[in-house]
């Protein structure tokens, strides 16, 4: 498997280390870099900004080269783009890539009819420099509570160096249920999405999350 990554942060260096054997060409800024159609590669994996979404579609789309998006804080127009780019290629779209929280969110998704008439808080905490807030991943788990109940609070935190924390609380009369969710180590996406990656080689088109690259028979 040949990959062409876009982003050269803190999780583009975990995954060029995890993977540098197979990365075959590395794009900080499709603003400030150009990527030729002469690259021989088999897949995109974007741990960059929304910024290069239409960068990616534009490439993937007349390369034919399969694409796992790990960007957060996308955009209706960025989904729009990949949502048509699935139709020639396929496509893997998710906020996050530990399978922790992937099956979390499958809990949820199984469960939460039967938690709806609870008071539910989703407290995320990161690290001072993560832009968006919420996060993404409170984003996702926010809208599988949402489709049985709007009795729901988000909290966010930025401070210091915190991997990230997902806690979802449901506060009944005299209990309360909680689910947490603590990532140790960035490591973790960078190993999901290069799985997610592995995953689609046998795919021709599509849009996919990475749930259905884990719970897959």
């Amino acid at each position: 498997m040949k990959i062409i990554l876009i982003g050269n942060g803190n999780m583009g260096k975990i995954l060029q280390a995890l993977a540098k054997d197979q990365i075959v060409k590395v794009i900080e800024n499709f603003k400030y870099n150009t990527l030729n159609d002469n690259v021989n590669a088999d897949v995109i994996i974007d741990f960059s900004n929304r910024e290069n979404i239409k960068y990616i579609y534009e490439y993937a789309k007349r390369n034919k080269i399969k694409v796992v998006i790990a960007t957060t804080n996308l955009k209706n127009e960025d989904y729009e783009l990949l949502y048509d780019l699935a139709n020639y290629v396929p496509v893997m779209v998710d906020s996050n890539y530990s399978s922790g929280i992937t099956i979390i969110k499958k809990i949820l998704n199984d469960n939460i009819s039967l938690l709806k008439n609870f008071d539910i808080s989703i407290i995320e905490k990161h690290h001072k420099y993560k832009k968006d807030s919420p996060s993404g991943t409170a984003k996702s788990i926010e809208k599988i509570i949402k489709k049985e109940t709007s009795n729901y609070n988000i909290v966010s935190l930025r401070s210091g160096t915190l991997r990230g924390e997902h806690d979802i609380n449901f506060y009944g009369d005299d209990e309360y249920i909680e689910i947490k969710h603590f990532a140790q180590s960035r490591k973790i996406y960078a190993l999901g999405a290069l799985e997610a990656a592995k995953w689609l080689m046998c795919k021709d088109k599509g849009l996919f999350t990475y749930a259905d690259c884990l719970f897959s028979e």
